[in-house]
């Protein structure tokens, strides 16, 4: 039997498997007849096909494998083609040399039906059709609708508002943003959207911009947005100020926005300690609060229905604000949790088949990211480990068993067998989009992979793999995948079943995932230089590039990954892209090419986000893992081909290796990091029972005993979070009431650095 050590790996692991089901069956082949036919070959599968055609050696550009002369066969060297500058190479659909392009202009010459107005890509030779990224692509030619500039057909009879519910203080603003709907799903119409209030007294909204201000009084109304002949609203409360030496604590959830009562807020003001419980609005009222002065304010909350594993206590030191709002994580449910919120679905192999015909299929499925990069999950993107029962007589006499585990989210086959078609990918309940990239590899492809792993043994050790070679192997690899989006999906908390045969969830969202748009946007990223850890360079980056869904988090549109020098006395920091082939062509250090799909599924109008994420694969594997993490994070309206982008940022955050933790004591003692402005310190109880301080600045921090009822989570350990926010925000503007809070903590965040801090 084949076991597999180290499951946090992910799609490594599950590609790994992958492998195992290919190198241990027997080259062989399926059975079939012995022979085919006159004009036909055996395929893959065993079946007998019409054999492509063959040309003659006197052919001047013959370069199939299959042609002949009287018995003789033989290839013949496409670059032995008189073509001046250009080169040839060989078309194995039609057998015959093609011209290799230099530029799109080559491209716009030889095919102008594939480059339209003119406008063509040139890549590795190949023409590729252009694609929009953005509606300004395509002024006077319509909107861009999944990559391409087409007029917008649809009438929206239904319209979706972001955030909601809405709160408003007086005299503070928020933009508002509607998604057209046709039938619950989103669409792309060309219909203005125009915004109105109920009582502007309460709130006002500009009528073309969606820009809400909070009035004079006190009280609620509704705000209504119009495509047309279709109309949504939203819900609005509104706050008035507060009077000199009282403190307002307005406590929300931070998935539904909704109020969380079950709670209680402590305001530490120098040695005393003031308690109020959370009303019924999810407000705490304070009087005798000082005026002016730095306090530190504590949120507490109990389970409730929406949260069946609680908040996230959630503590801002020094802040000098007397009226604050504070969204609450819900707590990330254990491993082992009994219920999850997810989407779920399958694939055929009239899918793959689309796309291409290579032998190997695969794709990965998952949940848009909401709440912010600092916590991003990377387990996330791939799903738990599920064992899966491949039915494959070959695979269990080859490897000793049937049952391989592979990630929830992913799909597998081989040569037209689906061995793994459902995928279930869970995430953070609420309205969220379904992503998937997927597509097809040759089988060569994938012993690039194989070779990676040992597979003499009787398990795979992650250990003993160089995981940084590995990524930049298998992500180059990626570039041909496809795209898909659904967005607008409702997921809830349901239960999950006893064991890996009741998989996937049958209480999981449809997630309706049609592998459509390829990935035919290439920018190229200025990455800057690797953090340290440990005393050495992180080993590399992982970029996930995507678009950025107001109130539904990052829908990944593509994923691609950089590494450092394998030799320590060569690293510089720098990474080079994997696709470099030592030619005049290859994209120098520190630029790396990140290929997405265009804007497709209903999502066209966002913006980009491209996160870089420098890694340690070290501190992920090893036996004592830190899992030391440094991101930068940018925004762009569209993508040119090969256009360069950046950061905002000149370089990652170092880690805080030096913090401390003494539990006994409840003192934590921060490191401060070069660039940041502001830090967290994130306490990880276990069960997912967490507890996220905010502070600035690295003077040690007494944390308060929680007050009766309420769980202790200052445990053995913590990650020390840095952070770096657009403009300098700080403290007081993050927990302000205005509209730069915690709930849009992943658009005020250029910067961030992570590392787990064991106790003393």
């Amino acid at each position: 039997m084949i076991l597999i050590r180290n499951n946090r790996t992910g799609l490594i692991a599950g590609l790994a498997a992958a492998a195992f089901l290919l190198t241990g069956c027997p080259d062989n082949g399926p059975e079939g007849p012995d022979d085919c036919p006159p004009g036909q070959i055996r395929d893959e599968d065993g079946e007998c096909v019409d054999e492509p055609r063959v040309c003659e050696l006197w052919e001047p550009d013959c370069c199939t494998a299959r042609h002949h002369s009287g018995d003789q066969r033989g290839d013949r060297d496409c670059s032995e083609v008189d073509a001046g500058t250009y080169s040839y190479t060989c078309d194995t659909s039609t057998g015959t040399c093609i011209l290799l392009c230099q530029t799109g202009s080559d491209c716009a010459e030889w095919y102008p039906e594939l480059c339209g107005d003119g406008h063509c890509n040139c890549e590795g030779g190949d023409c590729l059709p252009p694609a929009c990224s953005s509606h300004a692509d395509c002024a006077g030619h319509g909107l861009c609708i999944g990559g391409e500039c087409q007029q917008a057909q649809a009438q929206p009879n239904d319209c979706v508002i972001s955030p909601s519910p809405l709160y408003t203080k007086e005299g503070e603003s928020v933009a508002l943003h509607a998604y057209p709907l046709l039938n619950g799903e989103h669409v792309v119409t060309d219909a203005p959207v125009s915004w109105s209030s109920g009582n502007d007294a309460v709130a006002s909204v500009d009528a073309g911009t969606g820009i809400a201000t909070g009035g004079s009084e006190a009280s609620s109304t509704t705000i209504t947005a119009e495509f047309g002949s279709a109309s949504c609203s939203v819900d609005v409360t509104n706050y008035t100020g507060v009077a000199s030496g009282e403190a307002r604590v307005l406590v929300l959830d931070e998935v539904s926005r909704e109020p969380i009562s079950l709670g209680m807020v402590v305001i530490d003001v120098g040695d005393d300690l003031v308690e109020a419980d959370v009303d019924a609005m999810g407000v705490a009222s304070f009087s005798g609060i000082p005026a002016s002065g730095a306090i530190d304010v504590h949120v507490f909350a109990s389970e409730t229905v929406d949260a069946p594993n609680g908040y996230t206590y959630v503590s801002a030191i020094g802040t000098n604000e007397r009226d604050l709002v504070f969204y609450l994580p819900r707590n990330f449910l254990p491993r082992n949790a009994e219920s999850a919120a997810g989407i779920k679905g399958t694939l055929s192999r009239a899918d793959f088949e689309r796309i291409s015909d290579k032998q190997v299929h695969l794709a990965l499925s998952g949940l848009s990211i909401p709440g912010n990069f600092i916590d991003l999950d990377l387990e996330m993107l791939v799903g738990e480990m599920i064992e899966v029962e491949i039915d494959n007589a070959l695979v269990e006499q080859a490897i000793g068993t049937n049952i391989i585990p592979l990630p929830s989210g992913l799909v597998f086959g081989l040569s037209g067998d689906i061995y793994k078609p459902w995928y279930a990918a869970a995430g953070v309940p609420g309205r969220r989009s379904g992503w998937m990239l997927g597509g097809n590899l040759d089988l060569g492809q994938l012993l690039e992979i194989v070779s990676h792993f040992d597979l003499e043994g009787s398990e795979i050790d992650f250990d003993a793999v160089d995981m940084g070679d590995l990524m930049g192997t298998l992500l180059p690899m990626l570039d041909d995948f496809y795209s898909a989006v659904t967005p607008g999906l409702e997921v809830s908390m349901t239960d999950l079943p006893d064991s890996a045969e009741g998989w996937p969830p049958p209480g999981f969202a449809d997630g309706n995932l049609t592998l459509s748009s390829p990935l035919a946007l290439k920018g190229i990223m200025n990455v800057p230089t690797l953090p340290s850890f440990g005393g050495s360079y992180m080993d590399g980056a992982l970029l996930l590039g995507g678009v950025m869904v107001e109130g539904q988090g990052l829908v990944p549109l593509g994923i691609a990954a950089g590494v450092d020098s394998d030799d320590p006395a060569g690293a510089n920091g720098r990474i080079f892209d994997p696709r470099n082939t030592g030619n005049a062509e290859d994209l120098p250090e520190g630029k790396l090419a990140l290929r997405m799909a265009p804007q497709h599924g209903g999502i066209e109008g966002s913006d980009y986000t491209v996160v870089a994420l420098a890694l340690s694969f070290d501190g992920l594997m090893a036996e004592e893992r830190r899992f030391p993490l440094s991101g930068v994070v940018t925004s762009f309206d569209s993508l040119g081909y090969e256009e360069e982008k950046s950061f905002p940022v000149d370089s990652f955050l170092e880690l805080a290796e030096n913090a401390t933790l003494d539990v006994a004591a409840r003192v934590y003692t921060p490191e401060a990091v070069s660039g940041a402005n502001l830090y967290r310190a994130t306490m990880l109880r276990g069960g997912g029972q967490n507890w996220v301080v905010y502070h600035e600045g690295s003077s040690p921090i007494t944390l308060i005993e929680p007050p009766e009822g309420f769980a202790d989570r200052a445990t053995n350990y913590l990650n020390a979070q840095a952070v770096s926010t657009h403009g300098g925000l700080g403290l007081d503007e993050l927990f302000q009431f205005n509209s730069s809070n915690l709930d849009d903590l992943v658009d005020l965040v250029s910067a961030f650095s992570s590392i787990m801090i064991l106790r003393d």
